[in-house]
Formats: C-alpha cells, sequence, structure tokens
C-alpha cells in the first residue's frame, strides 16, 4: 500500500538506516518520502529512491515553521522525528544557546509539527524518538538532552490519555554505534552500543503493527 511518509532529521544515524529499513521493504517503489533535515541535500540521498529532500534547521523557530509550512503540502501519512541532540558537558559552564538548541531541537519542534499537524485528516501516525537512557533517569553531562527526553515521555503519556485519533508512538532505544557518539565515550568503552540498523529494522517492524494502536517501546 502507497503511503507518504515525512521523516524529520532523518539524514544520519538511526534515521539514516531507518529510511534504508523503509527502501528496502518498499517492493513497489510506491511509497513519496519527504526527508527534512538541516544537511539532507549534502548527503545525495535522493538517489535512493522516491526521496524530496529539504534543508532546515529545527532549532530555529522561524524555520519550524517552514518545516509545518512544506509538511502540510506533502500531508503525510506517517510522521517519524528523528532529530535530537544536546550539549556534553557541565551544564553551568555551557552557553545557554547550547541548551536552547537542544531544547529546540529535541523537544519543542517535535512537539510543535505535532500540533500543526494533528489538526488535519491525513495523519494516521506520528512516531516520536526517546532515548531509554535520557527520558526517565538522570545523564550525567547531558541535562538539557535529558531534559527534552523527559518531556517527550511526559508528552506521550499525557496525550495517551486524551484518547487520539492519531496513533502516536514513542520509540525510545539504548545508546547506538553512531557517528554521533564520540570515539571514547564509556558506552563504547562498556561495549554498550546496539547497531543502528537492527533497531531501525525494530522500529520498522514495530510502528508497522497495525493492531497496535499508540504504544511506547525501549
Amino acid at each position: 500500500m502507497s503511503q507518504k511518509i515525512l521523516l524529520l532529521g532523518g539524514s544520519r544515524g538511526l534515521g539514516r538506516k531507518f529510511l534504508e529499513t523503509v527502501l528496502e521493504n518498499d517492493n513497489n517503489g510506491s511509497h513519496q518520502i519527504l526527508l527534512i533535515s538541516r544537511k539532507a541535500t549534502q548527503l545525495d540521498i535522493e538517489s535512493l529512491g522516491n526521496i524530496k529532500c529539504i534543508d532546515f534547521d529545527f532549532s530555529k523557530t522561524e524555520q519550524q515553521k517552514l518545516v509545518i509550512s512544506e509538511a502540510l503540502d506533502f500531508q503525510p501519512n506517517r510522521v517519524f522525528y528523528f532529530a535530537s541532540g544536546g550539549p556534553y558537558g557541565s551544564f553551568s559552564q555551557k552557553q545557554w544557546k547550547d541548551h536552547q538548541w537542544a531544547l529546540e531541537v529535541s523537544l519543542l519542534c517535535p512537539l510543535r509539527v505535532f500540533h500543526a499537524l494533528s489538526q488535519g485528516v491525513f495523519l494516521k501516525q506520528f512516531v516520536f524518538i526517546g532515548s531509554s537512557v535520557a527520558e526517565d533517569a538522570g545523564d550525567k553531562a547531558a541535562a538539557s538532552y535529558a531534559v527534552a527526553k523527559h518531556g517527550l515521555l511526559g508528552f506521550y503519556r499525557s496525550v495517551q490519555l486524551e484518547s487520539p485519533s492519531i496513533d502516536i508512538r514513542l520509540f525510545s532505544p539504548g545508546y547506538m554505534d553512531t557517528d554521533m557518539l564520540p570515539a571514547h565515550s564509556k558506552p563504547r568503552e562498556l561495549g554498550l552500543c546496539l547497531d543502528p540498523k537492527e533497531v531501525a529494522i525494530k522500529l520498522y517492524d514495530w510502528s508497522n503493527k497495525e493492531a497496535e494502536f499508540g504504544g511506547y517501546l525501549r
């Protein structure tokens, strides 16, 4: 069945592996995919299939409006929000603009996009990407990132109580072996990193279980 899929922040890491998984399972090449991220057009992703790539910076509120405008024009059936991040180090020693970036990209932008799209009749599913590491426990040296992930979990739990007509899901993996995790980080040293391709397949399979309306998976 043909789908219109919007990927936000899917040009690297888990998002990129998920995009590849979607394309691998689209045997008829019938899906329409809109990929919006900060550097989507620089990675030659459009050569992979029926994909339109647009560059926007989710940390800037004015560009968030443009993201929403493009999304409303596209009218996706399904949305996956992957964009995330934040400064690493002591909270007080980092500049406020770095914390603001983390909150805009990892929390405020996904909620803003959902709020706008949820008022249309076309949206059937919205999947937020959380973090099993940072969403319900402290994350030393990553306070603003943890705040954002806590916020997503609180949002998901709260909106589910409203019995939404949209299939809202929160997918929360652990540390993954991507270029966004420092080479000498403790998770790597302890062997805690997951294969992002395996995580992407898990997300793909779970998000396509139509009988399960809404859900939270760690």
